[in-house]
């Protein structure tokens, strides 16, 4: 099962902290023995923590979610035309005639792709609820470009400032590799960030060397 560590370890403290402190919260301005608390409280909340765990870490992940296959569907149909709220400026090889808004950073990117020989078109994804998505376990990832070279390859790809060096990119980073890797060999997932070398990811130097070859 997935799970954000961060998050997961402090959620999970700060329950254990509410209830290891209940017995003082529930007799507050009353006296307490510590041996009692320890005794009648605290022992078989340890005991009960243990049990949480060893379900939580280990039978449901062994036991409960054994098979974890992804199901890769065909699902999503370009719209004839499309009606972006905030049209950015005509760039060359747009699939539609006005394509959505994008900041400096990824209208530099996509005008050099787009002056590549080998690229047959690119789009702009839409936001959510009205692009493609790709389904992820605790939501649904929308990656910012959609293209399509002459050698028949779909490429999608994200697009990241170098301050979004997180656990949100790594987790969508591993969900769309391993989203093209069930498609089949002419998908192509790509994470792009703009100056930043970060593992497994490409910048936007680098992408363009790895759209030539598609």
């Amino acid at each position: 099962m997935h799970k954000n560590n961060k998050i997961t370890f402090f959620s999970h403290l700060l329950a254990w902290l509410v209830l290891f402190s209940m017995p003082y919260v529930l007799s507050y301005g009353q006296e307490q023995e510590i041996n009692r608390v320890i005794m009648h409280f605290w022992i078989p909340l340890g005991f009960y923590a243990i049990i949480f765990y060893l379900n939580y870490y280990v039978l449901i992940d062994g036991f409960l979610f054994t098979k974890k296959t992804l199901l890769v569907k065909e699902h999503f149909v370009f719209p004839n035309t499309i009606m972006p709220f905030n049209p950015c400026t005509s760039i060359s090889k747009s699939l539609y005639d006005r394509e959505d808004s994008m900041n400096n950073f990824e209208q530099d990117m996509i005008m050099e792709i787009a002056a590549l020989e080998n690229v047959v078109f690119w789009h702009r994804n839409l936001t959510r609820g009205k692009g493609f998505f790709i389904n992820g376990f605790s939501s649904n990832h929308y990656p910012d470009f959609i293209l399509y070279t002459e050698k028949g390859s779909i490429v999608i790809i994200e697009t990241k400032g170098d301050d979004r060096d997180n656990d949100d990119s790594r987790d969508k980073n591993r969900l769309g590799k391993t989203w093209a890797e069930k498609s089949g060999e002419n998908y192509k997932y790509f994470m792009v960030f703009q100056n930043k070398r970060v593992e497994d990811t490409y910048n936007a130097k680098g992408i363009i060397e790895v759209m030539k070859r598609l």
